[in-house]
Protein backbone atom coordinates (compact mmCIF):
# COMPACT_ATOMS: atom_id res chain seq x y z
CA UNK A 1 0.00 0.00 0.00
CA UNK A 2 1.25 3.82 -1.10
CA UNK A 3 1.74 5.71 2.37
CA UNK A 4 -0.36 8.21 0.74
CA UNK A 5 -2.99 6.42 0.92
CA UNK A 6 -6.38 7.55 3.50
CA UNK A 7 -7.61 5.49 6.57
CA UNK A 8 -10.23 4.66 4.59
CA UNK A 9 -8.35 2.40 2.38
CA UNK A 10 -5.80 0.67 4.94
CA UNK A 11 -8.19 -1.01 7.34
CA UNK A 12 -10.27 -2.15 4.32
CA UNK A 13 -7.42 -3.56 2.66
CA UNK A 14 -6.15 -5.60 5.61
CA UNK A 15 -9.48 -6.89 6.47
CA UNK A 16 -9.88 -8.05 2.80
CA UNK A 17 -6.63 -9.64 3.04
CA UNK A 18 -7.45 -11.96 6.12
CA UNK A 19 -11.20 -12.53 4.36
CA UNK A 20 -9.12 -13.98 1.12
CA UNK A 21 -7.42 -16.00 3.50
CA UNK A 22 -9.99 -18.12 4.30
CA UNK A 23 -10.81 -20.25 1.64
CA UNK A 24 -8.05 -22.72 1.54
CA UNK A 25 -5.97 -25.40 3.94
CA UNK A 26 -3.02 -23.41 3.93
CA UNK A 27 -4.95 -19.82 3.64
CA UNK A 28 -4.58 -19.11 7.39
CA UNK A 29 -2.87 -20.85 10.45
CA UNK A 30 -5.40 -21.78 12.04
CA UNK A 31 -6.78 -23.78 9.05
CA UNK A 32 -3.60 -25.83 8.99
CA UNK A 33 -3.93 -26.23 12.93
CA UNK A 34 -7.47 -27.61 12.20
CA UNK A 35 -6.36 -30.05 9.53
CA UNK A 36 -3.47 -30.91 11.19
CA UNK A 37 -6.00 -32.19 14.42
CA UNK A 38 -8.88 -33.09 12.31
CA UNK A 39 -8.32 -36.74 12.51
CA UNK A 40 -6.56 -36.94 16.24
CA UNK A 41 -9.79 -35.58 17.64
CA UNK A 42 -12.10 -36.98 14.81
CA UNK A 43 -10.67 -40.59 14.89
CA UNK A 44 -11.88 -42.43 11.38
CA UNK A 45 -12.80 -39.01 10.00
CA UNK A 46 -10.89 -38.52 6.44
CA UNK A 47 -8.12 -35.89 6.28
CA UNK A 48 -9.12 -32.55 4.93
CA UNK A 49 -8.23 -31.85 1.70
CA UNK A 50 -6.80 -27.93 0.14
CA UNK A 51 -9.92 -26.58 -0.66
CA UNK A 52 -12.66 -28.17 1.71
CA UNK A 53 -12.63 -24.71 3.54
CA UNK A 54 -13.19 -23.23 0.34
CA UNK A 55 -17.56 -24.26 0.71
CA UNK A 56 -17.68 -21.85 4.19
CA UNK A 57 -14.60 -19.30 3.17
CA UNK A 58 -15.34 -18.79 -0.24
CA UNK A 59 -19.53 -17.18 0.41
CA UNK A 60 -18.37 -15.89 3.43
CA UNK A 61 -14.99 -13.72 2.37
CA UNK A 62 -17.37 -12.65 -0.59
CA UNK A 63 -19.89 -11.15 1.58
CA UNK A 64 -17.44 -10.02 3.50
CA UNK A 65 -15.95 -8.17 0.56
CA UNK A 66 -19.11 -6.58 -0.72
CA UNK A 67 -19.79 -5.12 2.67
CA UNK A 68 -16.12 -3.42 2.87
CA UNK A 69 -16.75 -2.62 -1.10
CA UNK A 70 -20.12 -0.77 -0.36
CA UNK A 71 -20.10 0.52 3.22
CA UNK A 72 -17.61 -0.63 5.43
CA UNK A 73 -14.55 1.74 4.33
CA UNK A 74 -17.26 4.88 4.67
CA UNK A 75 -17.33 4.01 8.48
CA UNK A 76 -13.76 5.09 9.01
CA UNK A 77 -12.37 8.34 9.50
CA UNK A 78 -11.16 9.73 5.88
CA UNK A 79 -7.83 11.38 6.02
CA UNK A 80 -5.74 10.59 9.15
CA UNK A 81 -3.29 8.30 7.30
CA UNK A 82 -2.79 10.98 4.39
CA UNK A 83 -2.02 13.72 6.94
CA UNK A 84 0.69 11.60 8.81
CA UNK A 85 2.50 10.91 5.46
CA UNK A 86 2.23 14.32 4.65
CA UNK A 87 3.47 15.14 8.19
CA UNK A 88 6.67 12.65 7.78
CA UNK A 89 8.01 13.32 4.24
CA UNK A 90 7.76 17.55 4.66
CA UNK A 91 11.54 17.15 4.55
CA UNK A 92 11.66 21.20 4.37
CA UNK A 93 10.83 21.28 8.20
CA UNK A 94 13.53 19.06 8.83
CA UNK A 95 16.28 20.09 6.95
CA UNK A 96 19.11 22.76 7.33
CA UNK A 97 22.06 23.91 5.31
CA UNK A 98 24.78 25.08 8.12
CA UNK A 99 28.16 26.80 6.53
CA UNK A 100 31.25 25.90 8.47
CA UNK A 101 33.68 29.36 9.02
CA UNK A 102 36.89 29.88 10.33
CA UNK A 103 35.42 31.11 13.66
CA UNK A 104 33.26 27.58 14.52
CA UNK A 105 35.05 25.63 17.12
CA UNK A 106 33.64 22.24 14.73
CA UNK A 107 36.21 23.22 12.54
CA UNK A 108 39.07 19.35 12.98
CA UNK A 109 36.04 17.40 14.37
CA UNK A 110 34.55 14.39 12.81
CA UNK A 111 30.94 14.10 11.55
CA UNK A 112 30.49 11.47 14.30
CA UNK A 113 31.64 13.74 17.15
CA UNK A 114 29.69 16.30 15.60
CA UNK A 115 26.37 14.40 16.00
CA UNK A 116 27.64 13.38 19.29
CA UNK A 117 27.56 16.68 20.62
CA UNK A 118 23.34 16.58 20.14
CA UNK A 119 23.12 13.24 21.59
CA UNK A 120 21.28 11.68 19.19
CA UNK A 121 19.41 14.34 18.15
CA UNK A 122 21.39 15.55 15.35
CA UNK A 123 21.15 13.78 12.01
CA UNK A 124 24.32 14.98 9.60
CA UNK A 125 22.39 13.85 6.09
CA UNK A 126 25.03 15.16 3.82
CA UNK A 127 28.33 17.13 3.22
CA UNK A 128 29.00 19.68 0.63
CA UNK A 129 32.56 20.30 -0.08
CA UNK A 130 33.86 22.77 -2.89
CA UNK A 131 31.94 20.75 -5.85
CA UNK A 132 31.73 17.13 -4.40
CA UNK A 133 29.24 16.13 -2.17
CA UNK A 134 29.23 13.30 0.12
CA UNK A 135 26.59 11.43 1.46
CA UNK A 136 27.06 7.90 2.98
CA UNK A 137 29.85 6.74 5.35
CA UNK A 138 30.90 10.54 6.04
CA UNK A 139 31.17 9.51 9.91
CA UNK A 140 34.94 9.96 9.91
CA UNK A 141 35.24 13.00 7.75
CA UNK A 142 36.01 16.11 9.95
CA UNK A 143 34.50 19.66 8.89
CA UNK A 144 36.88 21.95 7.04
CA UNK A 145 36.39 25.58 6.40
CA UNK A 146 34.20 26.37 3.60
CA UNK A 147 31.76 23.03 4.22
CA UNK A 148 28.15 22.82 3.86
CA UNK A 149 26.04 19.93 6.13
CA UNK A 150 22.91 19.25 5.39
CA UNK A 151 21.60 18.75 8.94
CA UNK A 152 18.23 17.20 9.93
CA UNK A 153 17.21 17.94 13.45
CA UNK A 154 13.81 19.63 15.19
CA UNK A 155 14.37 23.42 15.92
CA UNK A 156 15.33 22.99 19.51
CA UNK A 157 17.83 20.64 18.94
CA UNK A 158 19.42 22.57 16.65
CA UNK A 159 19.16 26.02 18.27
CA UNK A 160 20.86 23.82 21.28
CA UNK A 161 23.56 22.12 18.49
CA UNK A 162 24.29 25.65 16.83
CA UNK A 163 25.79 27.43 20.21
CA UNK A 164 27.98 24.10 21.34
CA UNK A 165 29.82 24.15 17.83
CA UNK A 166 29.78 27.33 16.89
CA UNK A 167 28.40 26.58 13.30
CA UNK A 168 25.84 28.91 11.74
CA UNK A 169 22.90 28.07 9.89
CA UNK A 170 22.96 29.62 6.03
CA UNK A 171 19.35 28.59 5.19
CA UNK A 172 16.76 26.14 4.94
CA UNK A 173 15.76 24.38 1.45
CA UNK A 174 13.75 21.71 0.94
CA UNK A 175 16.70 19.36 -0.72
CA UNK A 176 14.50 17.36 -2.59
CA UNK A 177 16.51 16.23 -5.17
CA UNK A 178 19.51 14.80 -3.22
CA UNK A 179 17.00 12.92 -0.83
CA UNK A 180 14.54 11.87 -3.11
CA UNK A 181 16.58 8.79 -5.20
CA UNK A 182 17.88 7.84 -1.67
CA UNK A 183 15.05 7.64 0.87
CA UNK A 184 11.99 5.06 1.11
CA UNK A 185 8.87 5.64 3.96
CA UNK A 186 8.93 2.05 5.63
CA UNK A 187 6.79 0.39 8.02
CA UNK A 188 7.81 -1.78 10.67
CA UNK A 189 6.07 -5.24 10.49
CA UNK A 190 5.41 -7.93 13.57
CA UNK A 191 9.05 -9.58 14.26
CA UNK A 192 11.04 -6.96 12.78
CA UNK A 193 14.34 -7.39 14.05
CA UNK A 194 14.41 -3.40 14.25
CA UNK A 195 11.38 -4.04 16.68
CA UNK A 196 12.25 -2.48 19.95
CA UNK A 197 15.59 -1.19 18.86
CA UNK A 198 16.47 2.41 18.14
CA UNK A 199 18.70 3.66 15.34
CA UNK A 200 21.25 3.95 17.66
CA UNK A 201 20.51 0.27 19.15
CA UNK A 202 21.12 -0.72 15.80
CA UNK A 203 24.52 0.92 14.78
CA UNK A 204 22.31 2.09 11.71
CA UNK A 205 24.56 4.24 9.88
CA UNK A 206 28.15 2.35 11.08
CA UNK A 207 26.70 -1.49 9.82
CA UNK A 208 24.18 -0.47 7.34
CA UNK A 209 24.83 3.44 6.00
CA UNK A 210 21.56 3.95 6.53
CA UNK A 211 20.16 7.02 8.64
CA UNK A 212 16.22 7.39 10.10
CA UNK A 213 15.15 10.96 9.21
CA UNK A 214 11.71 11.05 9.77
CA UNK A 215 9.79 8.82 12.13
CA UNK A 216 5.76 8.70 12.96
CA UNK A 217 3.86 7.14 15.38
CA UNK A 218 0.07 6.76 15.81
CA UNK A 219 -0.74 9.70 13.23
CA UNK A 220 2.10 11.97 14.79
CA UNK A 221 5.52 12.80 13.57
CA UNK A 222 8.72 12.66 15.79
CA UNK A 223 10.98 15.68 14.79
CA UNK A 224 13.52 15.03 17.49
CA UNK A 225 15.77 12.45 19.36
CA UNK A 226 14.82 10.27 16.21
CA UNK A 227 17.96 8.06 16.91
CA UNK A 228 17.31 7.15 20.47
CA UNK A 229 13.46 6.34 19.81
CA UNK A 230 12.64 2.44 19.67
CA UNK A 231 11.18 1.20 16.39
CA UNK A 232 7.48 -0.03 17.52
CA UNK A 233 5.28 -2.40 15.08
CA UNK A 234 3.40 -0.14 12.66
CA UNK A 235 5.18 2.87 12.99
CA UNK A 236 6.01 4.55 9.66
CA UNK A 237 10.01 5.48 9.11
CA UNK A 238 11.46 7.60 6.26
CA UNK A 239 14.86 6.11 6.02
CA UNK A 240 17.51 7.16 3.96
CA UNK A 241 20.34 4.37 2.62
CA UNK A 242 22.37 3.91 -0.72
CA UNK A 243 19.88 3.24 -3.40
CA UNK A 244 21.99 -0.91 -4.50
CA UNK A 245 22.05 -1.71 -0.24
CA UNK A 246 18.51 -0.84 0.34
CA UNK A 247 16.90 -3.84 -0.58
CA UNK A 248 19.04 -5.65 1.85
CA UNK A 249 19.03 -3.37 4.78
CA UNK A 250 15.23 -3.40 4.41
CA UNK A 251 15.23 -7.26 3.99
CA UNK A 252 17.94 -7.72 7.61
CA UNK A 253 15.63 -4.90 9.54
CA UNK A 254 12.68 -6.37 9.14
CA UNK A 255 11.36 -3.29 7.39
CA UNK A 256 8.39 -3.35 4.39
CA UNK A 257 8.62 -0.44 2.29
CA UNK A 258 5.34 1.52 1.61
CA UNK A 259 5.84 4.50 -0.62
CA UNK A 260 8.72 3.67 -4.17
CA UNK A 261 10.21 6.98 -3.98
CA UNK A 262 12.41 5.84 -7.50
CA UNK A 263 14.49 3.47 -5.28
CA UNK A 264 14.09 -0.05 -6.78
CA UNK A 265 13.81 -2.73 -4.66
CA UNK A 266 14.62 -5.48 -7.07
CA UNK A 267 17.88 -7.69 -6.17
CA UNK A 268 20.30 -7.25 -8.62
CA UNK A 269 20.77 -11.09 -9.59
CA UNK A 270 18.57 -12.77 -12.42
CA UNK A 271 15.23 -13.91 -11.42
CA UNK A 272 15.80 -17.61 -9.90
CA UNK A 273 12.69 -19.35 -11.00
CA UNK A 274 13.45 -23.25 -8.97
CA UNK A 275 12.10 -22.00 -6.09
CA UNK A 276 8.56 -21.17 -7.83
CA UNK A 277 8.77 -24.44 -9.11
CA UNK A 278 9.11 -26.72 -5.66
CA UNK A 279 6.02 -24.52 -4.31
CA UNK A 280 3.97 -25.09 -7.22
CA UNK A 281 4.95 -28.73 -7.33
CA UNK A 282 4.46 -28.87 -3.57
CA UNK A 283 1.36 -27.21 -4.04
CA UNK A 284 0.04 -29.87 -6.73
CA UNK A 285 0.79 -32.41 -4.67
CA UNK A 286 -1.22 -31.22 -1.69
CA UNK A 287 -4.26 -30.73 -4.49
CA UNK A 288 -4.02 -33.91 -5.82
CA UNK A 289 -4.06 -35.63 -1.65
CA UNK A 290 -0.84 -37.51 -2.54
CA UNK A 291 0.91 -36.54 0.44
CA UNK A 292 0.04 -34.28 3.67
CA UNK A 293 0.56 -30.30 3.94
CA UNK A 294 3.60 -30.99 5.91
CA UNK A 295 5.77 -32.86 4.30
CA UNK A 296 4.71 -31.50 1.18
CA UNK A 297 6.24 -28.03 2.47
CA UNK A 298 8.98 -29.84 3.85
CA UNK A 299 10.16 -31.25 0.51
CA UNK A 300 10.01 -27.78 -1.12
CA UNK A 301 11.82 -26.31 1.98
CA UNK A 302 14.64 -29.06 1.23
CA UNK A 303 14.87 -28.64 -1.66
CA UNK A 304 15.23 -25.05 -1.90
CA UNK A 305 18.33 -25.45 0.54
CA UNK A 306 19.52 -28.76 -1.58
CA UNK A 307 20.04 -26.35 -4.71
CA UNK A 308 21.46 -23.73 -2.45
CA UNK A 309 18.33 -21.03 -3.73
CA UNK A 310 18.66 -20.17 0.11
CA UNK A 311 21.53 -19.16 2.66
CA UNK A 312 20.74 -21.86 5.82
CA UNK A 313 21.42 -18.93 8.09
CA UNK A 314 19.04 -16.86 6.44
CA UNK A 315 16.44 -19.33 7.08
CA UNK A 316 16.62 -18.92 10.73
CA UNK A 317 16.60 -15.23 10.52
CA UNK A 318 13.05 -15.24 8.58
CA UNK A 319 11.71 -17.84 10.63
CA UNK A 320 8.80 -16.32 12.98
CA UNK A 321 10.09 -18.16 15.89
CA UNK A 322 7.10 -16.94 18.07
CA UNK A 323 4.42 -18.56 16.04
CA UNK A 324 6.85 -21.74 16.43
CA UNK A 325 6.90 -21.58 20.25
CA UNK A 326 3.40 -20.60 20.44
CA UNK A 327 2.27 -23.73 18.66
CA UNK A 328 5.24 -25.81 20.57
CA UNK A 329 3.36 -24.64 23.84
CA UNK A 330 -0.76 -24.59 22.80
CA UNK A 331 -1.13 -27.50 21.20
CA UNK A 332 -0.15 -29.83 23.43
CA UNK A 333 -1.94 -27.96 26.32
CA UNK A 334 -4.79 -28.66 23.76
CA UNK A 335 -4.15 -32.15 23.94
CA UNK A 336 -3.94 -31.76 27.88
CA UNK A 337 -7.62 -30.31 28.11
CA UNK A 338 -8.84 -33.26 26.35
CA UNK A 339 -7.19 -35.77 28.27
CA UNK A 340 -7.77 -34.82 31.64
CA UNK A 341 -11.81 -34.09 30.95
CA UNK A 342 -11.11 -30.59 31.08
CA UNK A 343 -12.43 -29.68 27.76
CA UNK A 344 -15.34 -31.94 29.05
CA UNK A 345 -16.06 -29.93 31.69
CA UNK A 346 -16.09 -26.86 29.43
CA UNK A 347 -18.07 -28.60 27.64
CA UNK A 348 -20.27 -29.98 30.18
CA UNK A 349 -21.16 -25.76 31.20
CA UNK A 350 -21.89 -24.54 27.85
CA UNK A 351 -24.10 -26.90 27.41
CA UNK A 352 -25.89 -26.24 30.66
CA UNK A 353 -25.86 -22.71 30.08
CA UNK A 354 -27.21 -23.06 26.33
CA UNK A 355 -30.26 -25.15 28.02
CA UNK A 356 -31.55 -26.97 26.01
CA UNK A 357 -30.99 -24.74 22.56
CA UNK A 358 -30.50 -26.17 19.18
CA UNK A 359 -27.51 -27.19 18.46
CA UNK A 360 -27.14 -24.69 15.97
CA UNK A 361 -27.33 -22.41 18.47
CA UNK A 362 -24.66 -23.82 20.63
CA UNK A 363 -22.57 -23.61 17.59
CA UNK A 364 -23.33 -19.91 17.15
CA UNK A 365 -22.24 -19.80 20.62
CA UNK A 366 -18.91 -21.53 20.07
CA UNK A 367 -18.48 -19.46 17.07
CA UNK A 368 -18.60 -16.21 18.72
CA UNK A 369 -16.83 -17.14 21.58
CA UNK A 370 -13.95 -18.40 19.70
CA UNK A 371 -14.20 -14.96 17.61
CA UNK A 372 -13.85 -12.94 21.07
CA UNK A 373 -10.83 -14.85 22.36
CA UNK A 374 -9.06 -14.50 18.46
CA UNK A 375 -9.47 -10.39 18.88
CA UNK A 376 -7.54 -10.84 21.81
CA UNK A 377 -5.45 -13.98 21.22
CA UNK A 378 -3.33 -15.39 18.78
CA UNK A 379 -5.45 -17.00 16.20
CA UNK A 380 -3.67 -20.23 16.19
CA UNK A 381 -3.38 -20.34 20.28
CA UNK A 382 -7.05 -19.50 20.42
CA UNK A 383 -7.61 -22.30 17.39
CA UNK A 384 -5.59 -24.72 20.00
CA UNK A 385 -7.38 -24.16 22.70
CA UNK A 386 -11.13 -23.84 21.29
CA UNK A 387 -10.94 -27.02 19.22
CA UNK A 388 -10.78 -30.14 21.11
CA UNK A 389 -13.42 -28.12 23.55
CA UNK A 390 -16.02 -27.77 20.46
CA UNK A 391 -15.64 -31.11 19.87
CA UNK A 392 -16.32 -32.00 23.59
CA UNK A 393 -19.15 -30.02 23.33
CA UNK A 394 -20.49 -31.39 20.02
CA UNK A 395 -20.43 -35.29 21.69
CA UNK A 396 -22.42 -34.17 24.56
CA UNK A 397 -24.72 -32.75 22.62
CA UNK A 398 -24.90 -36.17 20.31
CA UNK A 399 -24.37 -34.39 17.16
CA UNK A 400 -20.89 -34.54 14.11
CA UNK A 401 -18.45 -32.43 15.85
CA UNK A 402 -17.34 -31.49 12.21
CA UNK A 403 -19.31 -28.26 11.92
CA UNK A 404 -18.62 -27.12 15.57
CA UNK A 405 -14.28 -27.64 14.41
CA UNK A 406 -14.95 -26.26 11.27
CA UNK A 407 -16.54 -23.12 13.11
CA UNK A 408 -13.59 -23.03 15.09
CA UNK A 409 -11.50 -22.38 12.62
CA UNK A 410 -13.35 -19.39 10.74
CA UNK A 411 -14.48 -17.78 13.42
CA UNK A 412 -10.58 -17.77 14.44
CA UNK A 413 -9.39 -16.11 11.35
CA UNK A 414 -12.05 -13.11 11.92
CA UNK A 415 -10.44 -10.93 13.93
CA UNK A 416 -11.21 -7.50 13.36
CA UNK A 417 -11.96 -5.50 16.49
CA UNK A 418 -8.60 -4.82 17.83
CA UNK A 419 -5.10 -3.66 16.20
CA UNK A 420 -3.70 -6.85 18.48
CA UNK A 421 -6.20 -9.53 16.92
CA UNK A 422 -3.89 -10.02 13.88
CA UNK A 423 -0.39 -8.87 12.35
CA UNK A 424 -2.37 -7.12 9.45
CA UNK A 425 -4.33 -4.81 11.80
CA UNK A 426 -0.98 -4.39 13.52
CA UNK A 427 0.67 -3.51 10.58
CA UNK A 428 -1.50 -0.88 9.02
CA UNK A 429 -1.84 0.54 12.27
CA UNK A 430 0.79 3.25 12.26
CA UNK A 431 0.46 3.81 8.19
CA UNK A 432 -3.23 4.40 8.56
CA UNK A 433 -2.88 6.49 11.92
CA UNK A 434 -5.49 4.35 13.59
CA UNK A 435 -6.95 4.86 17.47
CA UNK A 436 -7.28 1.59 18.67
CA UNK A 437 -10.99 2.54 18.74
CA UNK A 438 -11.13 2.58 14.88
CA UNK A 439 -10.97 -0.95 14.53
CA UNK A 440 -14.63 -1.51 16.24
CA UNK A 441 -15.89 1.00 13.79
CA UNK A 442 -15.41 -1.59 10.78
CA UNK A 443 -14.70 -4.69 12.14
CA UNK A 444 -18.34 -4.91 14.92
CA UNK A 445 -20.68 -4.55 11.61
CA UNK A 446 -18.30 -6.87 9.47
CA UNK A 447 -17.93 -9.64 12.73
CA UNK A 448 -21.90 -9.64 13.15
CA UNK A 449 -22.61 -9.96 9.10
CA UNK A 450 -19.72 -12.94 9.05
CA UNK A 451 -21.09 -14.28 12.20
CA UNK A 452 -24.91 -14.68 10.58
CA UNK A 453 -23.56 -16.07 7.52
CA UNK A 454 -21.18 -18.13 8.57
CA UNK A 455 -22.85 -20.24 10.85
CA UNK A 456 -25.96 -21.62 8.77
CA UNK A 457 -23.60 -22.53 6.04
CA UNK A 458 -21.02 -24.51 8.69
CA UNK A 459 -24.68 -26.17 9.69
CA UNK A 460 -25.69 -26.88 6.00
CA UNK A 461 -22.29 -27.95 4.88
CA UNK A 462 -20.80 -29.83 7.73
CA UNK A 463 -23.94 -30.70 9.41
Amino acid sequence: AAVALPARVLMPLSFATILGGMMTLIGTPPNLVIASIWTDLLPGAPSLNMFDFAYVGGPVALVGLIFIVLIGWRLLPENRGAETAKALFEKKDYVSEIYVDKDATAVGKSMLDLENMSEGEIVIVSLKRGTQRHSFNIRSLSARIGDTLFVRAGPLALEEWLKLTGLKIQGAEQFEQQLEDTDLGVVVQPGAWAQGRSAKDMRLRRRFSANIVGLARGGEAFSERMARVPLQVGDVVLLQGERTALPDTLARLGLLPLADRNVSLESARQPDFLPLIFFVLSLSAIVAGLIPVQIAFLACVAGILVTNRFDLNTMYDVIDWPVIVLLGCMLPMGAALEATGAAATVAGFVSYAAGGLHPIWVLAIIFLLSMSLSDVMNNVATTALMAPIAVSVALSLNVRPEPFLMAVAVSASCAFLTPIGHKNNLLVMGPGGYKFGDYWRLGLPLEILITITAVPLIWWVWG
